[in-house]
C-alpha cells in the first residue's frame, strides 16, 4: 500500500486554508464593527474552520455506519455531521459576541454542506463496491 503524499492530501494544509479562507471571510463580514470585533469573529471562525476541516470527515464516517439502510446512513452523515458544525459555528459565535453571525457563518455552512452531500455519496458507492 502507497502512502499518499503532498499538499493535496495533507489534512493539516487543508485545515490551513480554511483558518485563513474563513478567518478572513469573518473579518471582513464584521470590519465594520471595530477591528477588536471583527478581528476577535476572524480568529474564533478561523480556528473552528481549520478543527471543523480536519474532523468533518471522521464524523461524517461514523455517523454513516451508524445504520444499514442506505437512506439512514445519508441523513445521518450529512445532517448529523451539518448540525454539529453548525451548532459549533453559532454557540462560539454568540460567545464572543460576532455582530454578523450569518452572514460570517453562513458562507462556511454552506460549503460544509455541499462537501457532506459530495463525501457521504462517496462513501455510499464506496460500500456498494465493497458488497457487490
Amino acid at each position: 500500500m502507497t502512502k499518499k503524499t503532498g499538499l493535496i492530501n495533507n489534512k493539516i494544509f487543508h485545515g490551513i486554508i480554511a483558518f485563513f479562507l474563513w478567518g478572513g471571510w469573518a473579518l471582513y463580514a464584521n470590519w465594520q464593527h471595530g477591528f477588536q470585533s471583527s478581528m476577535t469573529s476572524a480568529v474564533a471562525q478561523g480556528i473552528l474552520s481549520f478543527c471543523i476541516t480536519n474532523f468533518m470527515a471522521i464524523c461524517m464516517e461514523f455517523l454513516f455506519a451508524k445504520s444499514e439502510k442506505p437512506m439512514l446512513q445519508f441523513c445521518y452523515a450529512v445532517f448529523g455531521t451539518c448540525a454539529l458544525q453548525l451548532s459549533m459555528l453559532i454557540g462560539v459565535h454568540v460567545i464572543v459576541k460576532t455582530p454578523e453571525l450569518v452572514t460570517t457563518v453562513l458562507p462556511a455552512a454552506i460549503v460544509a454542506f455541499s462537501y457532506s452531500i459530495f463525501y457521504t455519496i462517496n462513501l455510499m458507492r464506496a460500500q456498494a463496491s465493497t458488497t457487490a
